[in-house]
């Protein structure tokens, strides 16, 4: 399946810089380049290709059916939103330019050290590992409501359930 350079945007900057921790300022064009990549590297293995294309679609046609939207505003929006926070760390602090890739410094800006960094990072990835299990578990528990994701094409495509349960199985651990 092909992959269009510039998916439709799952979010908007103005609106992660309302919900998320991005700050006002930060670039609009900066802010639509991490949303693909999140999109692609985050939400995308999650969804499988052909749910994630039709959600593209149906943003792109202004189609998404009752679940889509439900799909996209309970449980991709917040995944995106942390993930997008935790991607925007570096490309935010960070310009390249053409001779080199430099930090950019503001006169009424101090950055925060390695370590405050490091435990911004740590905090967002745990809310990330959050939100991609919620989204992964509301999948699998309503996949009938969503045939696209059953014939997922990623390596990482998510299954339904098996809906028999298994009978007289204890599972101790030692």
């Amino acid at each position: 399946t092909k992959i269009n350079i510039m998916d439709s945007a799952f979010i908007t900057a103005d609106k992660l810089k309302l919900i998320g921790l991005i700050n006002g300022n930060v670039e609009d064009s900066i802010l639509r380049v991490v949303i693909q990549r999140v999109q692609r590297s985050v939400v995308r293995p999650l969804l499988g290709t052909s749910l994630y294309n039709r959600i593209s679609t149906g943003i792109s046609a202004a189609d998404l059916n009752a679940n889509e939207i439900i799909l996209m505003d309970d449980y991709v929006t917040p995944l995106m939103v942390v993930a997008c926070d935790r991607a925007s760390i570096d490309a935010t602090n960070y310009q390249i330019r053409n001779k080199s890739v430099s930090v950019g410094v503001d006169k009424d800006f101090k950055a925060v050290s390695e370590s405050e960094n490091l435990r911004l990072d740590n905090s967002i990835r745990e809310s990330i590992t959050i939100e991609q299990n919620t989204l992964i578990d509301y999948l699998l528990d309503n996949c009938l409501l969503y045939p696209q994701y059953d014939n997922a094409e990623c390596s990482y495509e998510m299954k339904a359930p098996n809906t028999t349960k298994a009978k007289g199985i204890n599972f101790y651990l030692t």
